[in-house]
């Protein structure tokens, strides 16, 4: 009777054993592994107006994939990391949107927008940022994983940037950043990249090259330096024909010495590193707004009546721009947090 009782135990711990092996087999086997660069399609109502070379306005928002507003907090930064309700998602995604549609922007460049993913009830915030404004936009997904029922790493995950635009667009692309894990983490985690986008521009020849990226956040600040350092080449490239070239996104480093602005203590489970400016070639510029934070730190929900210091903010989001291009306002949208613990900027250029 023991001798059965054992026998079903351990046939019970093989059969257990044989399904996590093959699930992790098939999660790796069937990881994400995009090309170098792959041109990308154009959706949404197409557009047929170019970009006049006065006063385009671009917006970059980091969107938290509608799941870390204001109420959020995340388990890699110290937080209990909750998922959210399906209201919440929806709350988000659609304020999100007004925020968007608000700006005007000529081109709108959004970072963590998920498509099919659980840790947002998924929610298609693609279509819905696309449809509900009328735009013409492009995909480059950088995050996707399939969902296995007993290993709770491993939940279905479809994100990645979008560009929308009311204005034509050339073309677009996805450029691969380099790597920000390695071994089994790099099959799991996030592919980092580039969504490129070039507009025409009334009566010039030249193109406006538009860069959306988002660097990893929970790597090391020796990949992060390799991955931003990859955007600033590729948008050096991009200029040398005399094409107008600005990088928007999300660097998760605190950007030159805001950091003294917005100190940050040392109890932090996760905190951003620094992101020097003067390293840009000549001519090159950083543009961001250091009267406003950008982003928080996910230790705990927002609380806007305590202060930057209890709150833990700093300012990670910009822009990086081309010699050619002249910068007239830059200004973070203070939003408080609610919709994302990132808040959205908003750049005005006009081209040389």
């Amino acid at each position: 009777m023991q001798s059965k009782a054992v026998r079903i135990i351990l046939a019970l711990v093989i059969a257990v054993a044989v399904f996590l092996v093959v699930n992790a087999s098939i999660t790796v086997f069937t990881a994400y592994s995009p090309k170098g660069s792959e041109q990308l399609s154009l959706v949404g109502e197409k557009q047929s107006k170019k970009l006049s070379p006065e006063k385009i306005k671009i917006l970059s928002f980091n969107t938290g994939h509608g799941a870390l507003g204001e109420e959020s907090d995340n388990k890699n930064e110290g937080g209990e990391g909750k998922r959210q309700s399906a209201d919440v998602i929806l709350k988000n995604t659609r304020g999100i949107s007004e925020i968007v549609n608000l700006s005007s922007a000529d081109a709108v460049l959004l970072q963590d927008v998920d498509v099919d993913s659980y840790r947002s009830r998924y929610v298609d915030q693609f279509s819905y940022y696309l449809g509900n404004g009328s735009y013409i936009g492009a995909f480059a997904r950088d995050y996707s994983t399939r969902s296995t029922s007993l290993l709770p790493p491993f939940k279905k995950v479809e994100s990645g940037l979008l560009m929308m635009s009311r204005k034509s667009v050339l073309s677009a692309e996805r450029v691969a950043l380099p790597a920000g894990y390695s071994g089994l983490a790099a099959a799991l985690n996030q592919k980092s990249a580039m969504l490129v986008t070039r507009f025409d521009i009334e009566g010039s020849d030249k193109k406006l090259v538009l860069i959306n990226f988002e660097l990893d956040a929970y790597t090391s600040d020796q990949n992060r330096e390799k991955q931003i350092n990859a955007v600033i080449e590729y948008a050096e490239k991009a200029a040398e024909n005399g094409d107008y070239v600005v990088a928007g996104g999300s660097f998760y480093s605190a950007l030159d010495d805001t950091d003294d602005r917005y100190p940050l203590n040392d109890r932090n489970r996760w905190e951003p590193d620094e992101f020097d400016s003067s390293t840009l070639k000549s001519g090159w510029m950083l543009y961001y707004d250091a009267s406003v934070p950008t982003a928080r730190i996910l230790d705990k929900p927002y609380d806007s009546s305590q202060t930057y210091e209890e709150r833990q903010v700093y300012v990670g989001d910009g822009f990086i721009v081309s010699p050619n291009v002249e910068v007239e306002m830059v200004v973070t949208v203070d939003q408080q947090f609610r919709y994302s613990y990132h808040n959205p900027v908003l750049l005005e250029i006009s081209l040389k």
